[in-house]
Order: structure tokens, then sequence, then C-alpha cells
């Protein structure tokens, strides 16, 4: 049982750190941990401690309250993969702090015929597709 839980805390904490847009690399690097240590972690062959994923979180800038709120919920309700990476996603924009934007060497072009709205519009859709509803919008204008 215990093992689940863990297990289920490293898959979310990954799931994160790939969201955040952080290679297991430049968090070693961060972290000052050895080659190969964050991936051992993930996968279990390192056994993760709250030591672990405080200091993951404090480089991401997640409080632990609210990464633990979503690693196990009050209802006890099992989440769909999509649904936890809809949640997980809402996490980080409510408290990741902002990257720096791209300058426009290294920004990618923009995609051919789609805008902003457009785009958002299609995420909409393929949650709602999937019954996961969208994280708040905190008041955006459409």
């Amino acid at each position: 049982m215990i093992e689940d839980e863990i297990s289920r805390c490293a898959k979310m904490l990954e799931s994160v750190v790939r969201m955040h847009g952080l290679s297991a690399r430049q968090l070693e690097d961060k972290l000052g941990y050895g080659a190969g240590t964050v991936n051992r972690l993930f996968n279990g062959k390192i056994e993760l401690k709250v030591r672990h994923i405080l200091l993951i979180l404090g480089v991401i800038g997640i409080p632990p309250s609210q990464f633990f709120r979503e690693a196990f919920p009050e209802d006890e309700r099992p989440r769909t993969e999509p649904e936890v990476a809809a949640r997980l996603l809402d996490l980080l924009e409510r408290h990741a702090p902002k990257r720096p934007a791209p300058t426009k060497a290294a920004a990618a072009p923009p995609a051919p015929g789609i805008s902003d709205e457009d785009l958002e519009r299609r995420i909409l859709e393929a949650l709602n597709r999937l019954g996961v509803a969208p994280p708040a919008t905190g008041g955006r204008k459409k």
C-alpha cells in the first residue's frame, strides 16, 4: 500500500518537472545531484524521501501543501491520467514562477493559420471530450 503511494508521488513529481520544462539533468544540476539520480528517484531505484520531494518542489516553485493536496485528494476518487495532467498543469500555472519568454532567435515559428484563441479553444474541446474539467481561467478574457 505505502509503495503505491510513494510511486504515485514519484510519478506526479516527474510529471510536474516535465511540465515545468526541466530535464532530469537540469534538475540534477540545480540540486547538486549526480547524473542519473533524478531518474532513479522517479523510477523507484532510489527511495524517494520527503526531503527529495521538498527540494524538487522548491526548484519548481510549487508549495508542498498544494502538491500533496493533488497527490492525495480528500475525496480519494481515482483520477484519470488526463485529469491528473490537467490538475498538475493548473498547479504549475498558479504557483510556478513565470519563465522568461524565449528570444526571437529561439522562438518557434508560429503555426500557420492558428491563433492563440483557436489553440486554446481546441485544447478545451479536447479536455471536454475526455471528460476533464478545464482548470479555472482566473478571469482571463477570451
